[in-house]
């Protein structure tokens, strides 16, 4: 579960990140295809539209974080949706490596540790969810 503390600081952070960089986002799944090519067939050939339905639901996440049944019941959804595109439990730790380099990044002096420990907090949490909901549906 989330705590509020939590998702107050990443949202304090995220929005201080594309104050700066509106398309953080899409330098976000260029740092991760950078880093990791075999992921890039998991990924339609246009970035744009994929970081907006990331930014998407990320901000659909943080505005979940109040009612911690249906932002599992959409998370294990995300999860059961993201195996069928053929992400596997060991892409998860690139996605959040990624991120929070991203953003680390993005933010240079500004970005804290208290940040980098709310992502890692928030994208472990969303990462297990996903991940139950994946293995819900191979089951």
């Amino acid at each position: 579960m989330l705590d509020q503390s939590t998702v107050a600081i990443v949202r304090e952070s995220y929005a201080l990140a594309l104050s700066r960089r509106p398309c953080l986002m899409q330098d976000f799944y260029l740092f991760l295809l950078a880093r990791h090519p075999d992921l890039e067939p998991l990924f339609p050939r246009s970035l744009a539209r994929q970081a907006d339905k990331f930014s998407g639901a990320l901000q659909l996440l943080l505005s979940y974080a109040n009612a911690p049944d249906d932002l599992s019941r959409a998370l294990r959804r995300l999860g059961r949706d993201h195996q069928g595109y053929g992400a596997r439990p060991e892409h998860y730790p690139a996605v959040v490596d990624a991120l929070v380099e991203t953003l680390a990044i993005q933010l240079g002096r500004d970005w804290t540790e208290s940040y980098e420990t709310a992502w890692r907090g928030l994208l472990g949490f969303v990462g297990a969810e996903m991940l139950a909901g994946a293995a819900d549906a191979a089951a």
